[in-house]
């Protein structure tokens, strides 16, 4: 009996032990940790420690393994190109830098703040950014582009780097991938939302223009935010989105992702609603802010506004009015499945000469049937509508 007191005096013990460790753990820091592991291109959980945000600040003293890289794009009708020596060292260093987090020490609050940062310092003896700037200011300057022109010119470059499928679709899935450094995505030649933004923000701050990043946790997207006047800004933050992922977004101008492969989509014509229209977009809602920096005001969001105006009312119209039709159509399928399955029940009445059963579901079949042909009724001239409205807005994405 001694023994049996003891033995639960001991669980209760060790039930107190594990009970402590729990619920005295930063459960809000281990959430964190599991949205930085299966949300957005951010951090896993292998490899090195980052100790309270900070980036080793060791100096690339050598440059070793020169490759020449070419890039070229089309902004505005225009081709530009230019060609920037990178180096298989420096690809090393950044390779080799902190890019997860890992303890189980309590994190600040602003722990992402400090990560983002990470990937927008570039270490000491590295002046690529610097470089590819006075690359594309030299070809701004031959084309007469004035400083909001030469961010648009910047913008474009960024786009034009081709975007790391393979990264995202792993990122889709949930599996670990870390981002890159700016430096990464230009020796690699291709990029995910992250890396790309990163590349861009750290462009924009040596134009000396002001900037944000601007992250969707639940839609697993990055973008950058830049300074604009707030009458003209995206959320009423100060700052008007860009999109990074690939060409013809224009700035100010958020668009939908494409639910198969989480792109973003360009604005462009779209296809009419037929019957078997689904739900295949997304909006980019629940944003939050990191890395804002002060500088330059970007005041070419006006013109851009301006033409958009009319675009932007009509894309939101016929997303709602598709995502109606969708919910429509629903009600429809449902009301014919029911149909079906009264027809089939008066059908055995009628063979087992169970006339009065057969007569009782008349009415009721009647009424349902009515009502699915009103439905069929308004949900076509709802399609037509909402063709209609598709069919102005592509006359007006056109000349977009």
């Amino acid at each position: 009996m001694f023994k049996k007191i003891l033995k639960f005096i001991f669980v209760l013990i060790i039930s107190g032990i594990f009970f402590w460790f729990f619920t005295n753990t930063d459960s809000e820091y281990l959430a964190g940790i599991r949205e930085a592991v299966n949300s957005r291109d951010v951090p896993g959980l292998n490899g090195e420690t980052i100790e309270e945000g900070e980036k080793s600040k060791s100096r690339i003293s050598t440059l070793s393994q020169p490759k020449g890289v070419n890039f070229s794009w089309e902004h505005n009708n225009v081709l530009y190109s230019f060609s920037q020596e990178l180096h298989q060292s420096t690809w090393d260093f950044y390779n080799s830098q902190p890019k997860v987090i890992q303890g189980l020490g309590k994190l600040p609050d602003n722990w992402e703040e400090k990560f983002y940062g990470l990937f927008l310092e570039e270490a000491e003896g590295d002046n690529t950014i610097a470089e590819i700037v006075a690359q594309l200011k030299n070809l701004g300057d031959q084309e007469g582009l004035d400083s909001d022109e030469m961010v648009e010119l910047a913008v474009a470059f960024v786009q034009s780097i081709p975007y790391d499928d393979a990264k995202a679709e792993r990122i889709l899935k949930g599996l670990e991938d870390p981002p890159r450094y700016p430096y990464e995505v230009l020796y690699e030649q291709k990029g995910v939302c992250s890396g790309k933004s990163f590349l861009l923000v750290s462009l924009l701050r040596e134009l000396g223009y002001g900037s944000v990043l601007l992250e969707y946790e639940e839609a697993k997207h990055m973008a950058v935010g830049i300074k604009c006047p707030e009458e003209y800004s995206t959320y009423d933050s100060g700052y008007c989105y860009v999109e990074t992922t690939n060409p013809g977004h224009r700035i100010g101008i958020v668009p939908y992702l494409n639910l198969e492969d989480n792109s973003a989509m360009v604005k462009g014509e779209m296809e009419y609603f037929n019957e078997n229209g689904s739900s295949d977009l997304k909006r980019l809602e629940g944003v939050k802010m990191f890395q804002e920096k002060n500088g330059k005001t970007y005041r070419g969001i006006v013109k851009t506004i301006q033409m958009t105006k009319e675009i932007t009312v009509l894309e939101e119209t016929i997303f709602d009015m598709r995502n109606n039709l969708i919910k429509k159509k629903e009600v429809m399928e449902e009301k014919k499945e029911e149909l079906e399955k009264l027809e089939e029940e008066m059908e055995e009445y009628k063979a087992e000469e169970k006339y009065a059963k057969y007569n009782s579901l008349v009415p009721e079949y009647n009424d349902l049937a009515n009502s699915l042909s009103e439905d069929v009724e308004e949900y076509n001239a709802a399609v037509d509508s909402c063709n209609q409205k598709i069919k102005d807005y592509n006359r007006l994405v056109k000349d977009f």
